[in-house]
């Protein structure tokens, strides 16, 4: 695998899409002309005011069920799909552009576990980049969530029938206060088969909304079982989860923290899904976030990867 990680200014992910031709492009779809986080309506904007002409997809769950595609910003050209309809016409979509299409972007700021699961492991044999837009600050005040009942993502489903104790819990911690408490309260996890992830970016105000969303973590825990990570390190995170495969039967994944390092987990699981579909189960409270918390834009996360 070839892959090469920076960050950028504004200006220079704009440069890269006019400069780059014949990409296609995957996003989160949002109402970007009434945003009030400068880091949602990035690609919107450049797309919009630099008259771009690249294949464009925004994808946005509507419900447990359906999905809603536009393309192109054009709200004419539109395809509300059923989860299990989605593979197929992901795959058409990118067979009818093969001829241009030579790689795939992802901005993964809006994407979720939900989404991507279904795009990942059908882009494989293209270059695949993603970025990821990093805000200046976040909001202090409380953030908001609507999260839906914890299950594994539809069409993904590991039937764990193995004992509970024989698998490792594996927790991406993120910013929503007492969230990854309730995935442990929910399965009853032993303490000791828990490995907490922390992802600290230097951006204001993240280390101390972390640690304020993740009060529970008392001495309980031993020093082993938390972990920080590079947001940008695909190979810690594999590390981790390779190791974490060593000693248990199985693992479960909780992805709370920066989409960056699900996305790495993703392109990592599917490489290699003949192996871990057996092993690894992802877990997941789907949430809808209810209010803004970002102001902002301080760099853009750009990973380039090639597996040929």
């Amino acid at each position: 695998m070839i892959k090469i990680t920076k960050r950028l200014s504004v200006n220079e992910i704009e440069e890269y899409l006019i400069n780059n031709h014949n990409l296609t492009i995957f996003l989160g779809m949002n109402d970007y002309e009434g945003t009030k986080e400068d880091r949602n309506g990035l690609i919107y904007n450049i797309y919009k005011n630099k008259n771009l002409h690249h294949n464009l997809i925004s994808i946005k769950r509507e419900n447990d069920s359906y999905y809603l595609l536009e393309e192109n910003f054009n709200k004419n050209n539109n395809n509300k799909l059923k989860w299990d309809n989605l593979n197929s016409f992901f795959k058409e979509y990118l067979s009818n552009k093969k001829t241009k299409t030579k790689t795939i972007l992802f901005d993964i700021t809006d994407l979720d576990l939900d989404t991507l699961i279904h795009i990942i492991p059908l882009v494989l044999d293209y270059k695949i980049i993603y970025i990821y837009t990093i805000p200046e600050k976040y909001s202090s005040a409380n953030f908001t969530i609507k999260t839906k009942k914890i299950s594994q993502p539809q069409g993904y489903c590991l039937i764990n029938t193995k004992n509970n104790y024989l698998s490792s819990h594996i927790i991406l911690l993120g910013l929503d206060e007492l969230r990854a408490y309730k995935f442990i309260l929910n399965y009853g996890w032993a303490i000791d088969k828990l490995k907490l992830i922390s992802v600290k970016d230097n951006v204001d105000n993240c280390e101390s909304r972390l640690i304020n969303a993740n009060n529970f973590l008392n001495n309980q825990f031993k020093p082993n079982q938390f972990i920080e990570i590079n947001l940008l390190n695909y190979d810690e995170i594999i590390q981790i989860i390779e190791e974490e495969l060593l000693k248990n039967d199985s693992i479960d994944i909780i992805p709370l923290g920066p989409k960056p390092v699900l996305f790495n987990i993703l392109l990592y699981y599917f490489k290699n899904y003949n192996t871990l579909k057996d092993k690894v189960r992802f877990l997941y409270d789907f949430p809808t976030k209810l209010d803004n918390r970002t102001q902002g834009i301080k760099e853009i996360c750009f990973s380039e990867i090639n597996f040929k």
